[in-house]
C-alpha cells in the first residue's frame, strides 16, 4: 500500500501541470471548436491531455480516500508537506510547539474570516426619502445565518453597493486556510529551529 500512495503522490505532483495546462486551453477553446479544425495533431493531444485529466481526478479521489481513512498516508502527507522530519526527540518538541502556535494562528485567523463573513454593508440611494439633505444611506450590521440566503437584485436600481459575504468562493477560502495553515507551520518550525 505504501508504493501505492507514494505513486499516486508522485502522479499528482507530476501530472498537474497537465492538468492546469488542459484546463487554460479548455477555457479558450471548447471541445467542439478543437474537433471542427480537423487536424489529427490536435485531436490526438486533446485526447490524451483529456485522458491525463481524468485519470489525475481518480487518482486525486483515491488519495483523498487515502488521505482520510490511512495513518500512513496522513503522516506521510503532512511530513511532506510543512517538511519536517521528526528524526529526534528535540525536533519532536519543536513540531509540537510549532503545531500549538499554529493551531491558534489559525484559529483566530478563521475567527476572523467567521467575523467577515456575518459583516453587512449597504450603501444606497434613497431620493425620495431625504434625511437632512442627504439622499443616499449607509447601514453597518452583522447577521449569522446557517444556510445562504437566495440572491435578490434590486429592481428599483437604489441599491448601490451591498456587502453580505465575503468576496471569495467557499473553495477559495479552504484554500486560504490551507494555506494558512502550512505556512503557519513552517514558519514556526523554523523560529522554533533558530530559538534553540
Amino acid at each position: 500500500m505504501e508504493k501505492l500512495n507514494l505513486w499516486i503522490q508522485k502522479y499528482l505532483v507530476w501530472v498537474f501541470p497537465n492538468v492546469v495546462a488542459t484546463t487554460v486551453w479548455d477555457y479558450f477553446q471548447s471541445d467542439t471548436e478543437i474537433r471542427a479544425m480537423n487536424s489529427f495533431l490536435l485531436t490526438a493531444l486533446w485526447e490524451v491531455m483529456s485522458w491525463g485529466l481524468i485519470i489525475w481526478f481518480l487518482c486525486l479521489f483515491i488519495f483523498m480516500v487515502l488521505l482520510v481513512f490511512r495513518k500512513d498516508t496522513q503522516e506521510l502527507t503532512i511530513k511532506r508537506l510543512a517538511g519536517i522530519k521528526e528524526r529526534d526527540e528535540r525536533e519532536e518538541i519543536i513540531t509540537g510547539h510549532a503545531a500549538r502556535r499554529s493551531f491558534v494562528s489559525t484559529t483566530s485567523f478563521l475567527i476572523f474570516l467567521f467575523f467577515l463573513s456575518s459583516m453587512q454593508v449597504n450603501i444606497a440611494r434613497n431620493p425620495d426619502q431625504a434625511v437632512d439633505g442627504k439622499k443616499s444611506s449607509l447601514t453597518l450590521g452583522l447577521k449569522f445565518s446557517p444556510t445562504d440566503e437566495p440572491k435578490t437584485v434590486s429592481e428599483d436600481g437604489k441599491v448601490i453597493y451591498e456587502h453580505r459575504d465575503i468576496p471569495l468562493s467557499k473553495s477559495a477560502i479552504l484554500l486560504l486556510v490551507l494555506v494558512w495553515q502550512v505556512a503557519s507551520f513552517r514558519f514556526r518550525v523554523r523560529r522554533e529551529l533558530k530559538v534553540t
